[in-house]
């Protein structure tokens, strides 16, 4: 099956990095249609955008020979990154209930990358298993035994 890959730049002075939303580069293989994919990555763009950095961010790291603005821009950093992944986790599973056929997923290897592909047994994932109820009468799985010998050497007691 053929993947999408979604290119990205950078913003905000490389600190920041938006989706391409122009699908005049990229290979769509009948995936999606120019406009859907427009259309998709520029609401996940705009979904992305609380967690993109503002003046204030570029104001502390200017000034970073002073030491102290430059750690409060880490901390800040740091908090965006994680709203960044929650946002794109977000985002992502929004795609993928709008389009059931369809599976957009960030991949980490070789290379960091938003890609989309029309869905197959091999890469949508299991339902989990439903739990099954207890037994009325049954034994629980875990039994304390007094006195078990383990390795040639006797145990006050095991779980089992």
């Amino acid at each position: 099956m053929k993947r999408i890959v979604v290119p990205q730049r950078a913003v905000n002075g490389g600190f920041d990095f938006k989706f391409e939303t122009d699908a005049y580069n990229v290979r769509l293989y009948n995936v999606l249609s120019a406009e859907d994919y427009t259309d998709a990555i520029a609401k996940l763009n705009e979904q992305l955008k609380p967690s993109r950095s503002t003046k204030a961010d570029t104001a502390l790291l200017v000034t970073g020979p002073l030491i102290i603005p430059l750690a409060a821009w880490g901390v800040r950093h740091g908090i965006q990154m994680k709203k960044r992944k929650k946002l794109l986790q977000k985002a992502i599973q929004n795609f993928n209930t709008e389009h059931p056929a369809l599976l957009m997923r960030w991949n980490r290897r070789p290379v960091s990358a938003l890609t989309i592909e029309g869905k197959t047994k091999e890469n949508t994932l299991a339902a989990p298993l439903p739990k099954a109820a207890p037994i009325a009468g049954a034994e629980p799985a875990i039994a304390y035994i007094p006195n078990v010998e383990m390795g040639g050497v006797a145990k006050e007691g095991s779980f089992v």
